[in-house]
């Protein structure tokens, strides 16, 4: 009935959070419906900029990784697995200048977050 926790996975949880084996879904606003004919990438800003569409995006190389996922809203999901494009790749084609610090990335409904490009170009940050 009762388990003592694991001391190596206790450890991979950040204080104030709770492990959850499902994927709760939490939405301001409906989820957007999804066209794969009008889906666009796009990099702007302090690069040279670059657009995709989903079949050239999807064509892009890809990469497999392991990771963990700790939501502001206080649960950790361990060992996911991820198929997506690295961002140093995207980085690296949109032609990315060296003054710049920061990403803006933006999501439908006016959701957005600023980034340190240092942080996006570790070897775990998928698109």
């Amino acid at each position: 009935m009762f388990r003592k926790k694991d001391p190596a996975m206790a450890a991979r949880i950040p204080p104030g959070q709770h492990l959850t084996r499902g994927w709760p879904v939490l939405s301001a606003s409906p989820i957007p419906p999804f066209d794969p004919a009008t889906w666009l990438f796009r990099c702007t800003g302090l690069c040279d900029g670059a657009e995709w569409t989903w079949d050239e995006f999807r064509a892009l190389p890809q990469v497999s990784i392991t990771s963990d996922i700790h939501c502001v809203t206080a649960w950790s999901k361990l060992d996911n697995a991820w198929d997506g494009v690295l961002f140093s790749e995207v980085a690296k084609r949109a032609g990315v200048k060296p003054e710049a610090t920061h990403a803006l990335v933006k999501a439908p409904y006016d959701y957005d977050a600023n980034l340190p490009l240092d942080a996006l170009m570790d070897d775990d940050v998928l698109f």
